[in-house]
């Protein structure tokens, strides 16, 4: 079974319901930055999870986040999964395309939004937004659970097309 790591908060419900789904068929592994839930620790072999623990404020302004860059890049190097999915792309996907980059990652980068990741925080300044447009062109793969996010993306700019 191939090998694939989620990025995302561990304590998430949104995160529990995408590792139930991959988990049927895929090797999963997992990285959050805010603890694990119990479900998860559950279903995923405790070997194959990371919590990394970072204090991470709601309002923003997470450099503590980018300071896992290397751990996260160490446990690519790792395991050597074939996808890398981070959720919440100026947070996870931020740690998640620079650690990929720096291990020479060959693998495929997917890159999740959640809503004020898009929706909200690029438009915050210009360096959200260029944070934000740098770690989309660098994906492999976006995903979004709404349209709307997905038109977002596409007018303002973000994409590098």
């Amino acid at each position: 079974m191939k090998k694939y790591l989620i990025l995302a908060d561990g304590g998430s419900p949104h995160t529990l319901k995408w590792a139930k789904e991959l988990k049927k068929y895929f090797n999963i592994y997992m990285i959050s930055f805010n603890g694990i839930s119990d479900e998860i620790k559950e279903m995923i072999d405790n070997n194959k999870l990371y919590d990394l623990r970072v204090n991470i404020s709601v309002s923003g302004e997470n450099i503590n986040v980018l300071k896992k860059i290397l751990s996260v890049k160490k446990i690519i190097e790792k395991i050597d999964p074939c996808y890398i999915n981070a959720h919440y792309i100026t947070s996870y996907g931020s740690v998640a395309i620079a650690a990929a980059m720096l291990s020479n990652y060959k693998g495929k980068v997917i890159l999740s939004a959640w809503g004020s990741d898009i929706l909200v925080t690029p438009f915050k300044n210009k360096l959200y937004f260029l944070l934000t447009k740098f770690c989309l062109s660098k994906s492999d793969v976006i995903t979004s659970d709404s349209s709307y996010m997905c038109e977002v993306i596409k007018k303002s700019n973000l994409l590098i097309t």
